[in-house]
């Protein structure tokens, strides 16, 4: 049994977008007793302007969480992408659609081949083949809609941040100007007592 989930994102950066170089996507995700949790990362290089000649990379995690039905074997489940899309909103947001593939067998019921009447004497059960086939069948096709139960995937909470490489001339206040953001806030993720060139600052994206 195959169910395939849509999930859609708007990410926005602190800056603009002219032209994506590269972007790649990948996964956390993975079963845990009746949910399917983890993140998904994309990440890659652009240009903030035409006349630019460096790329800027950047990278955003974005949690993803569905609730499996309990008639489903979890052990069986297979969780895989089946579609990667992607398109630049105003030079300023990145809009991502992902389809996300889950697979699962339903749980097997157990029915006792033997029953032992009054008698204790054990008697074999004889099932009809397909009876038997006709009656998983209908189960089947009943149960096929009920794998994912509960879809929560429309929290707009989202972990994301930039990663700037340092450039001549560039400083610690210059780079906190350039994203608007408090130097304060810029502390808690990099050690800023010093930054040499090349060095990567993350830049974390308060959403």
């Amino acid at each position: 049994m195959k169910n395939i989930i849509p999930f859609s994102k708007d990410i926005k950066f602190n800056t603009k977008i002219y032209e994506l170089i590269s972007i790649s996507l990948e996964n956390t995700l993975m079963v845990e007793d009746n949910e399917i949790n983890g993140e998904f990362i994309v990440s890659g290089e652009y240009k903030m302007s035409d006349a630019s000649l460096i790329t800027e990379p950047f990278i955003y995690s974005l949690p993803f969480n569905i609730s499996i039905n309990n008639d489903y074997d979890t052990d069986t489940i297979k969780i895989d992408i089946y579609d990667f899309k992607y398109e630049i909103i105003n030079e300023e947001i990145l809009r991502v659609n992902i389809e996300v593939i889950v697979q699962g067998d339903i749980k097997e019921e157990i029915t006792p081949d033997v029953i032992i009447d009054k008698n204790d004497e054990r008697k074999e059960i004889e099932m009809e083949e397909n009876l038997f086939q006709e009656e998983t069948k209908v189960q089947e096709v009943a149960k096929e809609d009920k794998l994912i139960e509960n879809i929560d995937i429309n929290d707009e909470q989202y972990v994301s941040y930039y990663v700037h490489i340092v450039r001549e001339n560039d400083t610690i206040e210059s780079i906190c100007n350039m994203y608007n953001i408090d130097i304060d806030k810029v502390k808690e993720y990099n050690n800023i007592d010093k930054i040499i060139l090349g060095n990567k600052i993350i830049i974390p994206n308060e959403i």
